[in-house]
């Protein structure tokens, strides 16, 4: 379209627009020389297809919704459309991803308990959906490790046929180590805390799931006077470079080294500090090390000093969250795209369609849990719209790639992970409840008290003289001091 000395080439995702697109493929004909029947074997064309593409015609373009505004003189009109076409032409090659509403349209439905559906359509895309009515369905939701003693990296297969789960699918991003990435929470312990500003999966006491982006945080309280209050910024996560009090519980492993001269500071489960090193330490059974630069408030403390350690986890809403599990980038949020692989430090490359699989999750307006597996030529765009399609308010990218595995009945059900199942460091389990587990599970309060054994009890308060608890995050578990 041609008006007012512009340009106008609309380029939408749904199919009502292919005679717009069709007419724009015959444009591409005539200004690249391509052939006819490639130009028509683009498909429907959306911006989403490549997220580097749409960046660098945004920049060079002026492209905003979908619609590309090109203020040119009229000699330059359509040599700069030419440009357009031939991106276009190169970046899809023939492959778009099909219409998520055609695909969507095409599932088909199991129901493998009650208010527990699983749903797939094997065409083009690949896509299984688990549909969790968390207000209905009997279930417990939570994440699933490998057992101590064995190896910390299983299938998702495994994990779920050792812990009797109906259902699951791969959660975090890990270490090669078996270490996990990012949030992760199992009854109410913090296995790792979070990572970046990455966003999380919470399911509460009363089992309903929320997504966040989560922030951890811990005082604590010494006897010694040189350090009376000390931050602790997160617990077992790796140590990045300045001043930050990191606490590993034996969740990390038996020991806690430093690349460089630091300082380390072993607790135990009553709250006494019992060594003090530079480099390496052993983490003590039922408490912790803390780690920090060597000339920290930490380094301060002396074994026999006392200690008392307050957890404090935001946002509010997450006080009564018992079960968590993280990825990231967030996908929707309020029931608004939001994508910002920036913020949350994703690579660019994250985005595109070289990823051929991927695992999201997502809440609904009428609290239904949605686990989604999608494979074949997408982009993490594409799955923002398929879960949006789904009926999703909050949603958010998982490990994906060689990870994606969804177990449904202790069958893998996704096509790539049938030869060859990546193993991983955590899962996300759907589990059977019993009615006597339900009565209690349905009356426990809605109230999220940290549980000391995040620390493995440590710090329970009974020697430590003369300290006043620390109220945090609206009475978070506190104890009485002596």
């Amino acid at each position: 379209m041609i008006s007012g000395g512009f340009i106008k080439i609309r380029v939408s995702p749904r199919s009502g627009a292919m005679i717009i697109v069709a007419l724009a493929c015959q444009v591409a004909v005539l200004l690249t020389g391509i052939s006819q029947n490639r130009a028509f074997g683009l498909g429907f064309i959306s911006h989403h297809a490549n997220h580097k593409l749409s960046s660098r015609l945004s920049k060079d373009y002026g492209y905003t919704n979908g619609l590309y505004k090109i203020k040119a003189s009229r000699h330059n009109k359509l040599k700069l459309a030419s440009n357009i076409f031939r991106r276009l032409a190169i970046a899809h090659k023939g492959k778009a991803a099909p219409s998520s509403s055609y695909v969507l349209s095409n599932l088909q439905s199991i129901t493998i308990a009650p208010g527990v559906v699983y749903r797939k359509s094997h065409g083009v895309l690949r896509i299984n959906v688990l549909d969790i009515d968390t207000v209905q369905a009997s279930v417990l939701i939570k994440p699933i490790v490998a057992p101590a003693g064995t190896p910390r990296l299983q299938t998702v297969n495994n994990l779920a046929l050792a812990n009797h789960a109906l259902a699951a699918v791969n959660a975090n991003y890990f270490k090669n180590t078996g270490i996990p990435l990012g949030t992760l929470v199992i009854d109410g312990d913090w296995v790792a805390g979070p990572l970046y500003d990455r966003v999380a999966l919470g399911i509460s006491r009363s089992g309903f799931p929320r997504i966040d982006k989560v922030d951890l945080g811990g005082m604590l309280s010494t006897s010694n006077p040189e350090a009376p209050k000390i931050w602790v910024n997160n617990v077992n996560q790796q140590h990045r470079t300045g001043s930050h009090v990191i606490a590993y519980t034996r969740r990390w492993g038996s020991w806690v080294s430093l690349p460089y001269e630091g300082s380390l500071v072993a607790i135990d489960a009553q709250g006494e500090v019992v060594a003090c090193a530079r480099r390496q330490l052993t983490i003590p059974y039922g408490g912790l090390v803390l780690t920090d630069s060597k000339d920290s408030l930490l380094s301060q403390l002396r074994v026999g000093d006392l200690t008392y350690l307050h957890w404090q986890v935001t946002p509010s809403t997450w006080q009564d969250v018992t079960q968590a599990v993280s990825g990231g980038p967030m996908l929707i949020k309020n029931g608004d795209f939001c994508v910002d692989l920036q913020a949350e430090k994703f690579r660019g490359n994250w985005a595109s369609n070289r990823i051929k699989a991927r695992t999201g999750c997502a809440v609904t307006a009428d609290n239904h849990l949605l686990l989604v597996t999608v494979e074949g030529t997408h982009t993490i765009f594409d799955l923002a719209h398929i879960l949006k399609q789904l009926g999703a308010v909050d949603a958010m990218n998982l490990d994906g790639g060689g990870s994606t595995t969804m177990v449904v009945h202790n069958a893998t059900v996704n096509m790539e992970s049938r030869s060859s199942e990546r193993r991983v460091a955590a899962a996300l389990g759907v589990f059977p409840m019993s009615a006597d587990q339900k009565s209690i599970y349905d009356n426990r309060p809605c109230r999220y008290v940290p549980r000391y054994s995040v620390l493995d009890q440590v710090g329970n308060g009974s020697k430590l003289p003369n300290l006043s608890s620390i109220q945090i995050n609206q009475s978070i578990s506190t104890h009485k001091a002596l």
